[in-house]
């Protein structure tokens, strides 16, 4: 576990990086912001990070909640550390500027490293937003205008997004609606070839940006880069040519773009025959890899099902200033009917008293299968795990889980674990602001914390046993671990830390190690202070084909 220490003392401690590294421009200008934000935080108050220390003339940096491997931090990474615990955090420290995409990026659908040689068919904002959305919120997503396109950062480690270009008169049932307009939000997002290049901008640095709006439907991808246009011919047994062919390439610079009516109508012309298909490869801004939004870094939400006022979703490191109730933005920037204030009208909900939230005094790991009419092998050895929190207030519990990012956003918001899952239009989905809605990635991760109304575990256990069965939500549900929460910092605000920190520096969901059993086990052992557990259990089989060993998730 980590070492809690003072903000203060952290200062102190980036002050002297900021003046031992060699930072350049904004990112210096940036880190020095941050520095000085963090000597004017109230005394006493705690950031969830770890007390540096040195090892062979080296710098070791160990988070807290992290069961990673030390290793020599950048000043970004230091910075970032800093933006978590405290809430803030600005673009240009969102990720390293001259930082190249991770070679040890999985390979995905709509995530990865920028090479498309092989057609991918696997399913799967820059506008200002709230960062509490209420029911009715509107999803439309306004053009971008080619002054904003400039606003635009470079840069390589923005999440990677694959496009389906499809001929104008393109009218397959499977894709399009008896209208003649393309299915929205598919998979593997599809535009039309009209409408998709005359929505490209070029920016003075050449860079092409699709400023359409939400592609596809999709309310979270906007702004995105073209990074790559691949083009798979048509079959022919008299041509023997290569089935892929590169048309545009925005790192070596080959190929073009068509950007006129008549460059359009003959790339069409040429590439878009019966058999033939087309894909884009695009970049979102630089800060996506870290967060849904850049001044909230961290792929974690939560969804205050029993506020109250509403039910209302805030996500990345504005879940810490509202663990306790306090308000996220000022009034000014914050519209009056976006979200619930400390003082707003209406009984505040149970904890929120501005210092972190109530306490979990209870934790417990459950796993189950997921509830299919007819089960595949595989659907028969698939378990998923999550941790159930109890707190001192005693009103209801939280559930707090790992899985697919944007599993939710994707998939309507129909979590398992909201009573209204079966509506047409949960309230969980309303409550997601745009920025969460895109097509989901098995191959990075997310964190949910959602609140439920169980008192304790055994009312718990009484909904899971409730929706069990193969035309319901859950097989086999099982606890497999309770203890009580022996950690001294464990209010709602920390635990939100731990969580964040958690995901920012552990962001890739991996199936046989960092996947739902793993995080659900080191959360459990970290409010526990290191108690015994194992993975949830696994038949042989399934644990011989995942290759898991129980004793170290």
């Amino acid at each position: 576990m980590g070492i809690f220490v003072r903000v203060s003392r952290l200062a102190s401690y980036l002050g002297d990086q900021a003046k031992n590294h060699s930072l350049k421009g904004d990112v210096r200008e940036e880190f020095v912001k941050a520095v000085e934000h963090t000597k004017a935080a109230p005394k006493g108050e705690y950031g969830a990070t770890s007390e540096p220390a040195m090892k062979d003339g080296k710098i070791m940096f160990k988070p807290a909640f992290m069961s990673v491997a030390d290793r020599r931090p950048s000043h970004l990474q230091l910075a970032m550390l800093h933006y978590v615990a405290n809430g803030v955090v600005e673009e240009a420290c969102a990720s390293e500027p001259g930082a190249e995409q991770s070679e040890a990026e999985p390979p995905s659908t709509h995530v990865g490293a920028d090479d498309d040689d092989e057609e991918d068919e696997a399913p799967g904002g820059a506008k200002p937003h709230s960062l509490v959305v209420r029911r009715g919120s509107s999803e439309a997503v306004e053009p971008l205008s080619a002054d904003a396109a400039e606003l635009i950062f470079a840069g390589s480690e923005g999440l990677i997004w694959h496009a389906q270009i499809v001929a104008d008169d393109y009218s397959n049932s499977r894709h399009v609606l008896p209208s003649g307009e393309l299915k929205p939000r598919r998979p593997l997002p599809q535009e039309r070839v009209s409408r998709f290049f005359s929505s490209l901008m070029r920016t003075h640095d050449g860079r092409w940006i699709y400023g359409g709006g939400a592609l596809n439907g999709w309310p979270a991808l906007t702004n995105l880069e073209v990074r790559s246009i691949t083009w798979k011919r048509a079959r022919d047994r008299m041509v023997h040519l290569g089935p892929i062919c590169r048309l545009f390439d925005a790192v070596t610079g080959e190929g073009a773009v068509p950007s006129t009516a008549e460059q359009i109508r003959t790339f069409a012309a040429v590439h878009l025959k019966p058999g033939a298909s087309v894909r884009v490869t695009l970049r979102a801004p630089r800060w996506s890899s870290r967060g849904w939004a850049p001044e909230a870094p961290g792929h974690c939400f939560w969804f205050d099902a029993l506020n109250p006022s509403g039910p209302r979703l805030v996500y990345g490191t504005h879940m810490v200033a509202a663990a306790g109730g306090r308000e996220l933005l000022p009034s000014s920037v914050l519209d009056a009917a976006s979200g619930w204030r400390a003082g707003a009208a209406g009984a505040p909900p149970p904890g929120a008293d501005g210092k972190g939230g109530p306490r979990a005094v209870r934790v417990h790991i459950f796993g189950h299968r997921y509830a299919k009419v007819r089960e595949s092998a595989m659907d028969r050895e698939t378990w998923h795990s999550a941790v159930l929190l109890e707190w001192d207030h005693g009103t209801h519990c939280t559930v707090v889980e790992l899985a697919w990012l944007n599993g939710l956003g994707g998939y309507g918001g129909k979590s398992n674990f909201v009573l209204d899952r079966e509506a047409e239009r949960p309230a969980l989905y309303d409550a997601l602001p745009a920025a969460l809605k895109a097509p989901w990635v098995s191959t990075r991760a997310e964190v949910r914390v959602i609140d439920v109304p169980a008192r304790d575990k055994a009312a718990f256990a009484h909904f899971l046993a409730e929706h069990t069965g193969n035309a319901r939500r859950f097989l086999q549900p099982a606890f497999s671990a309770s203890s009580d929460v022996r950690l001294s910092h464990a209010s709602r605000a920390h635990i939100f830390r731990y969580v964040l920190n958690f995901v920012v520096l552990n962001p890739h969901y991996v199936r046989n190690r960092s996947n739902c059993h793993a995080f659900a086990c080191d959360l459990f052992r970290h409010l526990t202070c290191g108690s015994k557990v194992e993975s949830f259990h696994f038949s042989p089989h399934a644990r011989a084909a995942m290759g898991l060993v129980a004793a170290r998730l």
